[in-house]
């Protein structure tokens, strides 16, 4: 099971895919192509020499800055993965190449649940950079758990939130998981304590 989500997250983060879009408008479902990930991130690297306001300053946006830091601590994390299952570097080889061949080596369950972990993070964080979502942090107890904050660990530091939070596409608990649809809000804005 493990082996089939690292393989769904490489497709993602290497080859052009379908993704789920919902109409905000009509919520009619469609399914176009998107991009691989990566070559969304070089090309948010690509076009981050923006020239800002009139001063006509080469300076990077904030945005692309993030890319570029992002980008670097994968390429770093494939080339060591790479070099410790080869035991060669190989400094040529793009990324989509290192990244099939850590999945390749990646034989133990607890190995595979390591490589989901750090794709699907990579997955988050690159969406994230790219395109965030807007989002509004809901106050209350979550209906599913009864939590109302949920924590994580950012930089070795234990980062407290609001547990609920809701975009246009839906709502979450950050602590139990659980998921509402648009449609169900009503009923959700009745349910928070």
């Amino acid at each position: 099971m493990h082996s089939v989500e690292l393989s769904k997250n490489i497709t993602v983060l290497t080859k052009a895919h379908p993704v789920k879009h919902i109409d905000p408008e009509n919520g009619s479902v469609s399914y176009p192509n998107e991009t691989s990930l990566f070559e969304q991130i070089r090309k948010e690297i690509g076009s981050s020499s923006r020239r800002g306001g009139k001063s006509g300053s080469g300076s990077r946006s904030p945005v692309a800055l993030a890319a570029v830091a992002l980008w670097s601590e994968i390429q770093e994390s494939l080339n060591t993965s790479y070099i410790a299952n080869t035991g060669t570097e190989n400094p040529e080889l793009p990324p989509e190449t290192k990244l099939d061949s850590w999945a390749s080596f990646a034989k133990d369950e607890e190995t595979i649940i390591r490589c989901v972990e750090t794709t699907s993070q990579w997955i988050a964080e690159i969406r994230e950079l790219i395109n965030p979502e807007p989002s509004v942090e809901l106050v209350g107890r979550c209906p599913a758990c009864g939590n109302t904050h949920a924590f994580t660990e950012q930089d070795g530091e234990t980062i407290r939130n609001t547990a609920l939070n809701a975009s246009m596409f839906g709502a979450n608990c950050r602590s139990c998981g659980a998921h509402w649809e648009p449609k169900q809000f009503e009923d959700l804005k009745h349910q928070i304590r």
